[in-house]
């Protein structure tokens, strides 16, 4: 992230919705999806809609599931691998019962910054839950190589 910072926020979410997923039993897809391959790239035109349709799928489980993470406006572009992953994601923790956490999280207000090393701690400990969960899942998504810091 261009903040170099680690997306501490955004890691707590994504593994709350792999855990969710995990306890969930494997969702049956509405209707097959068929992949698009390097000898039948799917048209831009076609992914926009699919696009669209499978952000307001997603908007519909969870209303804090923002466009500006799957649409790119200057190339028109939706990232349909993403919202694909993202509405499995959420369609799995809205039929898995409330997940628990192991301990209470106090959030940091702005007059009790988290220390940049307790921070690193918290987001490495993170990302190597949600890696146990998610083996898709990037670290490039929420960790500043450049500034050692998480987002």
């Amino acid at each position: 992230p261009a903040s170099g910072a680690w997306d501490v926020d955004g890691l707590k979410d994504d593994l709350r919705l792999a855990k969710a997923a995990a306890a969930a039993p494997p969702v049956q897809p509405a209707r097959p999806v068929q992949a698009a391959t390097p000898a039948q790239p799917v048209p831009a035109a076609r992914q926009g809609g699919e696009g669209e349709s499978l952000f307001a799928e997603l908007l519909a489980l969870d209303d804090a599931a923002s466009k500006d993470d799957y649409f790119d406006p200057a190339s028109g572009a939706w990232d349909v691998d993403g919202l694909k992953d993202d509405l499995r994601l959420a369609k799995a923790a809205a039929a898995a019962p409330p997940v628990q956490p192991a301990r209470p999280v106090q959030a940091a207000t702005p007059a009790q910054p988290v220390p940049a090393a307790r921070q690193g701690g918290e987001g490495e400990s993170l990302f190597a839950e949600l890696l146990a969960l998610d083996d898709a899942a990037s670290k490039d998504d929420y960790f500043d190589p450049a500034s050692g810091a998480w987002d």
